[in-house]
Formats: C-alpha cells, structure tokens, sequence
C-alpha cells in the first residue's frame, strides 16, 4: 500500500494501520485506486494526495498502468499526465465515496470496511416529467432496481400518469442487505424507469440513473431527485418526445439505515450460496432463509397454450406428468379435446415436493411430461406433447417467495417433431408442515364431494367429467288421466340404466308445473364429447298410486346433443302416449329447459334442499339484520330516568354510543334531541332501482299512544319501525318503554334506497313490539311518504301525522313520526321517461308469520281489506260518497268562468288578476260555433287546459306542502336533463296561518253546501212519508203470504256482499289513481296527460274533418245502398242458401276450429305466464321465506299524507354531500329476481355482469 504523489509513483508515507487494515481484505479484482482524503498531517501531506490501493504483482501493476495511459492518449478526453502527479486511474475504477468531490479537492470520508454489509431501506417517492410512451400522450411507470444483470426490487405499475407517486400500495420500499464488496464492484445500484404495457411487445424504458454507492453508504433519510437520461436512439419510441433530447424527467428516492421492525413486503436481499451463483431472492431477511429447513415446496400446475395436435379432431387430451429424480411423484387428470388446457382442483393441479430447499436445489429441479391420452387399452400409447425442466434454481425462488412464485415455462417439443410445442405456467410457494395437512384434508374433501356426487346420480365414470348441465323440467301439457278424471304425475329421468333424477308428485292434475319445491332442476355431470354423440336422457312421466303400481303416462328421449347445445330455452317436446292412454289425450307435451351449471347453480340446489351449511347467498345473513333488530328486552332494565343536578335524564335504549359508551349512557331531553340530528353513522342499503337512491334516516317519533297497559302500571310501549319500498323492507332498533322515541346515529335508523320509479312511495310503520312467538306486534301508525314531488339537492326534514286506518272516514291520529330525507337522481330525464314504462306492482317475501304481519300492517293499516268485513264495504261506499265533494269545486270553478272573475295573476304584477281562464273558454264557443268540426281538437284542448289549471290552483294555496312540480319544472327536465329550482328553501312553520285560514274557509264551504243538500233530503223524505200515507194504490193481492225458514249461517250476506266489496275496491282504486293525476299528485303522470292532450290537439286541429265525415258518409251510401248489392245477392248469398247440411256443417267446424286455435293460442300464453309466476314465487320462498305481500307501485291510498307545519327544508350544497364512498354502508339489495330457470337477486346479478 501506497501514497505516492512524485511521479515516478516512489518515496511517499505510509497508510495508517486501519487503512492496511481494511486493504488485506478487499478482493484483488475488484478495486486498483480510489481518492482519499489525508487522514493526518503526520502521515499523509497538506497537499492534495492519490491514494493507491493495488494487490495485483508489481510487473503486472506496470503493464496495468502503461495500457491505463495509453487509453487516455486514444480517447484525448483528460489532460495527458504531469511530471507532478501520479497518472489518474481509469474512470470505472475510481469509486467516490461522498459526493461530487471537486478536481483536485479533498475526499470528504474515508474507505469503509470492505467486509462491512450495507443495509439499508430504500424508498422510491415519484417521479417527474417523464416520457410518454402510449399513444394517449401518457405512460404507465414503474421503477425496477438492479445490481449488475440481478433484479432486486420492482414496484406496481402506475396508470396513465407522467408524474407518479409510489406509496406502500405500489411497493415503494424495500430492503436492501449487500456487501460492500458488490456495490463497490458496480459503483451502485442501476434504477430503470420503464413503461408497463399489456401486451407481448416488451416494456419500452423511459428512462435510467445510477444510485451511487456514496449515497447509499452515507445515507440520512433526506429525499434526494436524481435525473434520468435515456440513449437517443429510443427516444424515438415514444409517442410524444418530439426533439427532446436525452433528458427523461426525474425521480426521487430516500435511503436511511435498517433498522429494527423493517419488514417491507416484496424487498429484496443479495443472497449468496456457497458453491452457486449470485440469486436475487426474495427478501424475507437471513433469519427467514434459514429457516427453510421447516418448509416445503407447493407447486400447482395452472395452464398451458398452444399445446400440440395428436388427435384426428384436430385437439388433443392432454395431461401432465412429474419427475423428481429417477421418481414419478404425480401425474393429473387428462382434459378432453383441447390444445389450451387449465387444470383445477378437480383435475388435480396442485401437489406437494416433500423435500427441503437445499435437496431441491441439489437434484437438480423436476421434470414435467406433457402427454396425450388415448382411449384404447393396450392398443394405442399415450403420444407425447413435450418436455420440460424446471431447475432448482427456478424453484428456489418459490421457497424463499413470500406471496405466490408465477412463472410461465416453454415447452420443449418431441425429437424430431415441430419446433414450437407451447408453453405451460406453474405457481409455487413454500407451506409449512400444518398447511400441508391442511391441503391434503382439504384434497381429500373435494374428491370426496366428486365421489359423493357420482354416487348419488347412480353413474360410474372413469374420467373426470368436463361438463356440468342444469336440466329443469318445466310442466307439463295435455297429460292422460289415469284416474277418474285427474292424475297424480312425476318425472324420472335416466341414462341408460341409472336413475338420474325423479321429481315429488304433482297431485290432481293433467297439466303439471313443477318448480324447485318439487325437485324441478337437477345438475348432470358429464364428458361433453361422449355425451353429445349418446342418446341422451329418457324422461318418463308416471303417476303415482297409492294402491296399485305406478303407472306410465308417457315418455321421451332427448339426445345429448341437443342439451348440451341448448342455452336455457324453452324446449317444449312432444310425448310419447301408450296405447291404453291414446284414446285420452295423445298431444300431450314436456317441457325442458337446459344450460351449462355454474357454481352458483350448485350451491342453490344444496341451500334448496336443505343444506344449511352451504355457504349460499351471504346476503341473506344480511337479510336477516333487517329484520333481527337490537333491543326488545322489556324487564330486564327497571330504571329508565333519573334526575342528576335538577335535570331528568334517561337511559339510553337499546345501547348507547360505542364511541362513547360512558358519556352517552344517560342524557336529557335537550341531548337526545341533539343526538338525534346528527349524521347517521351506519347505512342499509336495499332496493334494486337504477333511477337514483334515497337517504331516510328515521329520526324519532312523539306522543304514541300506550299499548302496554294490561301488563302491568310500569310497562309502556315498545316501538319500532318498518320501512317499506318496492321490493325491500327494514326495520329499525327497539326503543324500550318510550313513547317518544329517538333513534340515534349509532342505531339502526339509516338506509339507502336504490330508486325505482318516481311514482312509488315509502311506507312507515310504528308498531309496539311483543316478546314471545304467540303475542302480534300491535300497530300504533302508519303513513306512506310521497316522493315524486320532492326536489334534488335538498335535505327534508319531515314529521308526519300517523293513523292506524287508511279507508276509515272517522279516523283520529296516534302520534307522529319526523324523518330525514334527501334525494338525488342520476338522470333527471330518465325520470321522465320512466313513467312511459307500465310497471307491475312488487312482492315482498318473509321468513316469520310476525314480521308478514308487520308489513301488511305498513302496507293496509290494521283492517285486512282481503277479507270481507261489513265495516270494509261501508267505508268503500263512504269514499264513493265523498267524490261527491268535487261538486262543490265545479260550482265554484263554473261561477267564476261565466262571470268572468279575476282568475289568473301577471308574473309581474303579482296583485293584478285577470280572468284569462273566461276568455278561454270565449274563443273557444264562438269558433265551435261556426265550425263543429273542432270539437275533436277542442276536445283534448279542453283535457290540457283542465290539468295546467288545476295545476296553477295547488301551486297557488298558501301551504307550501300542498305545492306539486310543474308542467314547465318537467319539461325542463327532459329536454335539458336537469331541473330548473332543483332545490327549496321552507322554513318551519312557513305561512302556517295562511294556510290553516284557507283550510277552514274551504271545509265551510263544504259543510254550508252539504248542509242545504241534506235538508232538501230531508223535505223530499217528509213529502214521500205523507203521499205513502195517502194509501194512493190499491192492495188486490188475496194469497196465502208465506216463509221459507233458512238454515244458520254465520254470515248469510258474505256471499253476496264480498264480490260487491271487490267490486267498489277496484272501482275505489282507479278513481284514487284519476284523482292523483289530475290534482298532480303523480305530476310525472299528469305530464304526460297533458302532453299528449296538447300533441293530439294540435294534431287534430290540422285534420279536415269535414273531408274525411263527407267522403266516409257517401263511401257508405253508395257502398251499401247501391244497385251493385244485386251482384252480392246472385253471387254470394243465394249460394249460401243453395249449400247441403254437410257443406254448412263443415264450414261451421272450420270457423270454430279456427276459434279454438285462437283460444289455444291464449291458453297457451297464460299458461307460460302462470308458469313464471308459480316458479318465481317457489324461488323466492327457498330464498325469502314463503309469507308474501303486495307492494304497488301507483299512488293508491284514500287519504294523502302531508308534512306537518313543523316540518322544513333547505338546499345542500353538492360539496356538503359526503361522497356515497364514504359512508359505510351494508349493501343488502332486494328481492327482484332475474334470469330463467335459478333467478338471482337482480343486486347480486348486476353486480357480478359489471365484475
């Protein structure tokens, strides 16, 4: 070692000994001199020294520096070497140790120990200004670090992005543990920016720099940019360089010592083995390495492609076989017909090398077989598709992985056969001795269930099967009687001579329809390319007998090629009928239904037959929250208030806040209240409506009444609520003894509704809750919310008077409920468009009878108007009677109209009315006058005119909850997709004078007109009673007056009466729906009305109805009274005169036979849709429970429910709106089912197309 600085290279001072020291150990190849700094004056001198540090031999240290001076010469890039200085080293031999150390200037440190290990965390930040390289004018960046040709880490890629940030999500970190030797043997570490592209054309570099080793030895948590160059000739690769030149942006990276609990996932270390190469491994740190002994390697064989052809089909039947040393250690299951092969757990993909790390890599790796599988036996040998060897190098990697080890292996083709042969992909990863046994547990159970399944369906099959079929049997048509004049049929379905399937009886019936209740689907396993050229499968309908043996009604048999080829249509097939049944219906017809069986398929027929452990349809654990709500624990909790410091305070029910579970324990009145506004903090989230969603958080309820009295003098009411939309329905928690509840933000209270169709209303119940499965839930109240005249971008806070009747005319309230709403709609259009849309009405199923009648409670009140009940069909003649009331607002309406009173106020001049609605109706006469022909535009003139005025009539009352949307709000809205005051601003008790004013002055005027009515009718009863007393006719009738004495009956009028109550239910209806669309209760509905009365009458307007009445009238008088008829008579009638018996008989038979085909046709369709139906509702009791209401969709209640005075609302601004991300929200969905033969729940069904 020396330090020289004459120019003969002789007579310097000594290095100190640390520096000896460190030099005996440094590898001879790696290092001839490196710049230091003078460690002391005494040793080194004050002027700027070279350090050389060389273990080569003298004489060849000579030759070294002679070829070192003459390269400098040959590229004239440095000054050629003074007298006064010792020549420079070559440029990659000298290493820098800190910094950019100036020409000629002091190194800032010293050589550190090169038997030192570097360890250190490093951090890729982002990167800046890079290259785009797609031809979005974007990239999408990932960084890869190198050590020489070895990879050590590599982040995730980031999308569409020339300035990217890497955090934990993209892998920023990573380990690094490195001798010295190594890094200062490369000078670094090599960061490469490239772009991460899909397909096979290769990751284009965007750009690369040298992270020195002085700033990894020295390295102090400080964020550090380094610039990225890029050679020149692949700039021209990317999309939007231009003449950029070799600048490519930037990128940021931090370094700091390891320390202690640095554990990044995904790092890398630089391992070294004894005897073997440099690896770049997996960094789970050296402790981890030597913990191998305790592993063993799982290899799972996962696909291959592009596989040879052996067969004449043009495919092959290929499976694998491996060998570990001289040994076969597993072969798969051969897949047929196929050249792209994926191997799954059926065919048994994955196995275990159960042997250490160190032996694997020892032997030298495995070999894998790739064969084709023939059928015969002892005739053909199975051809072979190529070879593979996979080194325990290779696998190594999967030992020391601490996710899955992915890789994709080529092929190596036959001797002497194609060059190509395909590839095959294998994953794998070290497991421990207890996950071994796991996965062999776990093994043994899936061929288990394979057996278990093979045995069930009675078939022996020597290969896996490769093709599962859903079969259902639809119904049946047209079967023979068997018995009197019915029969009791059943399916049994074979495959040559096993028993596949057999469905429950159908009893009493010649057109059987079998659903999921009678074991209608089945799942058959099968081997497609033998299936398809088999016959098939033979159904055989029989009828059960309960004495004798079973009979056959008929038979078929369906090839298996056309249920493999057929995708979930209806198959109707005509049967085969014995002889002994012929002569009773020989058209009698089965009816499939096939497809390919999913995984959901299965788990549905297991859940279906009873198979509660089947891990089927997770929401319906959801489901079930809905409906099992906390609280109800009447009795176990005596003291419910308590007075702290002269203030009352109660407990909380059912349980007080998590968060903060001591402070919320107790509160008063002024907290609750407080509480009780403030944002919900759980959600529901139920429906399957794409229109928009629903925020309603059911705040509290007020003075309900006491329905806890029998039970004891401290007991009161226990209440709760159901929510009800469309095709979902919840409840909220159970507030104990309370008859003024509030529900809290931590309760169950909140839920998102996925809207539907905006005429649609949400129902809301109030019910106290009875312990036990005897005691009903009693109801307190209900009231329906109407949704389609509330407005977006706006929070509502509601309160509602509630009743327990809906038809009752004497009806008094129970008490009132407040809630929270907010609406928002995705598209303001396809609101108005779905109203075009005619939709059917919901059901909603249940589990337990209690709940069913909790919701018929929401639904109809506490009468079931299903039954019949005298009081029922009073109240239906009540109603009819109270129509009558219009009367006195067409009076009104005709008074002002003739007398030309002031109607209409100015938009400007809001005080000045003028009677516009008169001079109307004047044009309108005097133009009918002169041309009767406009009454048909006039017509629908007048139907418009009556709608936008009674429309002007509600917007112009003082309350404001009696407003509806406009003509014009609507129109707005579909033409320009969003609404013009798309929020309001009612404060409480806004003009509720006014209001309460108008209300009396209008119920006077009923009362005052309805008070003449029934004293005329009361004068008419007085002059009917003197004319009877009169005795104006005469009584001649002399006969015997006799009595039929009648039998008891419970109720003799019922059989009358009841089809006269569904009578007036109906007729009761449509005039509640005519109501709501003229007095815009359904706005969107009187839209279209009167859209359409204004599109006809313009219409009709241009029509020349004179013309077309004219030309009509003298078509028909010299069509029909013409001299022509006589033609009519000689040539048609006076031959129907001349036709025998027989020839009028058989055209009567072709005129019925063509009616009966009419009728069939009919017959048949409603049989299909009573098929659905029937189907439909056996899948939603297996999912739902079989206790079923009616949800309607149109406006139909008797009474309209309107917000109380005290209600408000205020406009949202949309950044105040938390992002519907945020929240936490249990998706439940809801009962809307879609699809044929197994529906799914629509939620489930969208969500799975989207993914």
């Amino acid at each position: 070692v020396f330090v020289d600085d004459s120019p003969d290279g002789v007579g310097g001072d000594e290095v100190p000994s640390s520096v000896t020291a460190a030099a005996r150990d440094i590898d001879p190849a790696l290092v001839s001199s490196v710049p230091v700094a003078a460690a002391s004056e005494t040793t080194i001198a004050a002027t700027t020294t070279q350090v050389s540090i060389d273990m080569t031999p003298p004489d060849v240290r000579t030759t070294k520096e002679e070829e070192q001076r003459k390269q400098q010469k040959d590229q004239r890039s440095l000054p050629p070497p003074s007298s006064s200085s010792p020549p420079p080293p070559p440029k990659d031999e000298v290493i820098k140790l800190k910094g950019e150390a100036p020409e000629l200037g002091l190194v800032e440190s010293s050589l550190p120990p090169l038997n030192e290990r570097v360890k250190r965390m490093i951090e890729i930040i982002c990167c800046r200004d890079l290259l785009a390289s797609d031809s979005n004018g974007l990239s999408d960046p990932y960084v890869k670090i190198s050590l020489g040709k070895n990879e050590l880490h590599r982040t995730d890629h980031v999308r569409k992005t020339l300035n990217p940030t890497f955090n934990e999500a993209t892998k920023s970190r990573f380990n690094l543990n490195c001798d010295v030797q190594k890094l200062l043997k490369m000078g670094g570490l090599e960061v490469d920016v490239k772009d991460w592209d899909r397909g096979f054309g290769g990751n284009d570099r965007l750009g690369t720099v040298l992270l020195p080793f002085h700033d990894l030895y020295n390295a102090d948590n400080k964020p550090k940019e380094y610039p990225l160059t890029i050679p020149k000739k692949e700039i021209s690769k990317h999309s939007t360089t231009g003449n950029r030149n070799s600048n490519a942006g930037s990128v940021k990276i931090r370094c700091r010592p390891l320390v202690v609990g640095d554990n990044t996932p995904k790092s890398k270390i630089f391992f070294q083995q004894a005897g073997s190469c440099d690896q770049t491994l997996d960094a789970l740190s050296a402790t981890k390495a030597a913990n191998l002994e305790d592993k063993i390697l799982m290899i799972e064989i996962l696909s291959c492609r592009d596989l040879l052809i052996k067969d004449k089909t043009g495919l092959s039947d290929p499976y694998v076989k491996v060998k570990f040393g001289n040994k076969d250690i597993h072969k798969t299951d051969h897949i047929l017909q196929t050249i792209n092969p994926i191997y799954t757990e059926e065919t048994k993909n994955t196995f275990v090398l159960g042997c250490t790390a160190m032996e694997l890599y020892q032997k030298g790796g495995l070999y894998f077989k790739l064969k084709d599988w023939d059928r015969g036996i002892g005739l053909s040998k199975n051809d072979s598709l190529g070879l593979i060897q996979v080194s325990g190098d290779t696998l190594y990697h999967g030992f020391l992985a601490e996710e899955d080890y992915k890789k994709e292996i080529k092929i190596s083709p036959p001797d002497g056969q194609a060059d190509e042969a395909g590839y095959m992909t294998l994953r794998c990863r070290s497991i421990s001795r207890e996950e071994n046994l796991s996965f062999q547990n776990k093994t043994r159970g899936v061929f288990k269930r394979l057996r278990n399944s093979i045995t069930k369906n009675k078939k022996h099959i020597s290969v896996i099967t490769d093709l599962s079929l859903l079969v259902e049997i639809v119904s049946c048509q047209n079967l023979p009687m068997a018995d009197c004049n019915r029969s009791d049929p059943y399916v049994k379905i074979k495959w040559g001579d096993k028993d596949v399937h057999k469905t429950k009886v159908v009893k009493r019936t010649c057109d059987p329809i079998f659903t999921i209740g009678t074991r209608s689907l089945f799942i058959f396993d099968v081997v497609k390319s033998e299936f398809c050229v088999d016959k098939g499968l033979y159904f055989e309908i029989k009828d059960s007998g309960k004495i004798l043996h079973d009979t056959i009604l008929a038979y078929v048999q369906v090839s298996g090629k056309v249920l493999c080829e057929s995708e979930g249509e209806r198959m109707p097939l005509k049967l085969c009928v014995p002889e002994k049944h012929k002569e009773s219906n020989s058209d009698a017809t089965l009816t499939l239904r096939c497809r390919p069986a999913t995984i959901y398929d299965r788990k549905f027929l297991e859940y279906a037959e009873g198979d509660q452990k089947v891990g089927f349809l997770a929401l319906n654990k959801k489901r079930e929250i809905l409906m099992n709500t906390m609280g109800g624990t009447k009795g176990l909790i005596k003291k419910n208030s308590t007075v702290e410091h002269n203030t009352k305070r109660y407990r909380i029910r059912p349980q007080s806040d998590p968060e903060r579970p001591v402070a919320t324990e107790w509160l008063s009145d002024d907290e609750i209240q407080k509480e009780s506004l403030k944002p919900s903090r759980q959600w529901i989230g139920m429906g399957t409506g794409k229109l928009g969603r629903a925020f309603v958080e059911i705040i509290g309820a007020d003075n309900l009444p006491n329905l806890d009295k029998s039970i004891g003098t401290r007991e009161i009411s226990d209440p709760f609520a159901m929510l009800i939309y469309e095709d979902c329905a919840a409840k909220t928690d159970i507030i104990d003894n309370c008859l003024s509840p509030r529900w809290l933000p931590w309760m169950q209270r909140a839920f998102i509704i996925n809207l539907g169709h905006p005429s649609s209303d949400i129902f809301i119940g109030i019910f106290d809750n009875d312990l036990g499965p005897a005691n009903h839930h009693d109801m307190i109240g209900r009231v329906a919310v109407e949704l389609s005249s509330l407005k977006v971008n706006t929070e509502y806070i509601l309160t509602f008077q509630i009743f327990e009747e809906t038809i009752t005319s004497k009806r008094k309230p129970r008490g009132s409920i407040t809630i929270r709403l907010r609406i928002e709609y995705h598209s303001q259009k396809e609101v108005v468009l779905s109203n075009l849309k005619l939709s059917t009405d919901f059901f909603v199923n249940m589990r337990k009878k209690k709940n069913y009648e909790v919701m018929q409670g929401v639904l109809q009140g506490k009468t079931d108007l299903t039954k019949y009940s005298q009081t029922t069909l009073l109240n239906y003649v009540d109603e009819l009677c109270s129509y009558l009331h219009v009367q006195y607002y067409i009076q009104d309406a005709i008074v002002s109209l003739f007398l030309w009173r002031d109607q209409v106020s100015l938009p400007v001049f809001s005080r000045v009315r003028i009677p516009v609605h008169s001079a109307i109706a004047f044009y309108a006469a005097t133009t009918l006058v002169e041309n009767p022909f406009l009454f048909f535009p006039y017509f629908w003139f007048a139907n418009a005119w009556l709608l936008l005025s009674i429309q002007n009539w509600r917007n112009g009352v003082p309350n404001p909850w009696l407003k509806t949307r406009t003509f014009s709000e609507i129109f707005m809205m579909f033409v320009l997709d969003k609404a013009i005051n798309d929020a309001e601003t009612i404060p409480s008790n806004y003009k509720m004078k006014e209001s309460i004013d108008f209300e009396e002055k209008m119920q006077k005027r009923i009362a005052k007109a309805k008070a003449a009515a029934d004293k005329r009718q009361e004068e008419q009863q007085d002059y009917d009673k003197k004319k009877a007393s009169m005795n104006l006719e005469a009584d001649t009738d002399i006969s015997t007056q006799g009595s039929v004495k009648e039998g008891m009956l419970l109720n003799p009028m019922k059989t009358f009466l009841f089809p006269i109550q569904q009578i007036l239910a109906t007729v009761c209806g449509w005039l509640r729906v005519l109501r709501n669309i003229y007095l815009w209760k359904e706005p969107y509905f009187a839209f279209l009305l009167t859209a359409i009365s204004l599109v006809l009458g313009i219409v009709f307007y241009f029509i020349p109805w004179a013309f077309i009445i004219r030309w009509m009238s003298r078509i028909l008088a010299w069509g029909v009274f013409g001299p022509h008829m006589k033609l009519v008579d000689v040539f048609y009638y006076s031959k129907l005169k001349g036709m025998t018996d027989e020839e009028a008989t058989e055209q009567i038979v072709k005129q019925f036979k063509s009616l009966e085909l009419e009728a069939k046709a009919t017959a048949d369709l409603a049989f299909k849709q009573t098929e659905d139906a029937v189907k439909l509702k056996a899948v939603k009791e297996v999912l739902f429970g079989s206790w079923v209401s009616r949800i309607p969709v149109i406006k139909q209640e008797r009474y309209n429910h309107t917000p109380l005075f005290q209600s408000s609302a205020k406009p949202i601004d949309e950044e105040q709106i938390p992002c519907i991300d945020e929240l936490k929200i249990l998706k439940v969905g809801g009962q809307k089912l879609v699809g044929t033969m197994i529906p799914k729940v629509s939620y489930d069904y969208e969500k799975e197309k989207s993914e």
